[in-house]
């Protein structure tokens, strides 16, 4: 049987969970945004995850 995590009660999986957080976007770009994610077959979340990163990336340069 799986370990439990003692503050969440859920199997630990040695994974590090992922963090909500909410962002204000101008409406024309977030359709943009959502549209270009769906064209590539990623989630909203995943494709803006992968630009920030993208944009991290450039800047170490």
């Amino acid at each position: 049987m799986p370990q439990k995590n003692p503050r969440k009660g859920r199997p630990l999986t040695g994974k590090t969970p992922r963090k909500r957080f909410n962002i204000t976007l101008d409406p024309t770009l977030q359709r943009k945004a959502a549209k270009a994610s769906k064209k590539e077959g990623e989630s909203f979340s995943m494709w803006v995850e992968i630009a920030l990163q993208e944009k991290l990336d450039r800047k170490k340069r």
